[in-house]
C-alpha cells in the first residue's frame, strides 16, 4: 500500500493512498517510506544494517565516487557501505540481505 502525495500540473498537492504506484504525464510523486539520500539527483533509499552483493572489483571510501560509478554502470541497483572497511561498492543485485556490517 503506496502512502505519500502527488503534486499536478496546477501545483496542487492531493494525497495518494493508492496500491500500487503508475505513471502519469504532467504528475510528480512523493512516497512515504525509508529515509533517504539524494546524491547527484539521484534518490537512494536508506537500508541501515542491510547488504547487496559486490559488483566488480571497484571500491572507494568517498560516497561521492561510489555513486558516481552506480550512475555509470547501467545495471547499478545500489551502493553499500561497509562500516567494518569504511568503504562503498556497487551492486547490481536486487536481494537485500541482513548485515551486521553494512550500513
Amino acid at each position: 500500500h503506496l502512502q505519500g502525495c502527488d503534486e499536478g500540473r496546477n501545483g496542487k498537492f492531493r494525497t495518494n493512498n493508492d496500491n500500487v504506484a503508475s505513471a502519469k504525464k504532467g504528475m510528480v510523486a512523493y512516497i512515504l517510506g525509508d529515509p533517504y539520500a539524494i546524491h547527484q539527483n539521484v534518490y537512494y533509499s536508506k537500508k541501515t544494517s542491510y547488504e547487496m552483493t559486490q559488483s566488480g572489483k571497484f571500491t572507494t571510501d568517498q560516497l561521492t565516487k561510489a555513486t558516481l560509478a552506480c550512475r555509470k554502470n547501467k545495471k547499478c541497483t545500489g551502493v553499500v557501505h561497509n562500516s567494518k572497511t569504511s568503504k562503498y561498492y556497487i551492486s547490481t543485485d536486487h536481494t537485500l540481505k541482513p548485515s551486521t556490517t553494512h550500513t
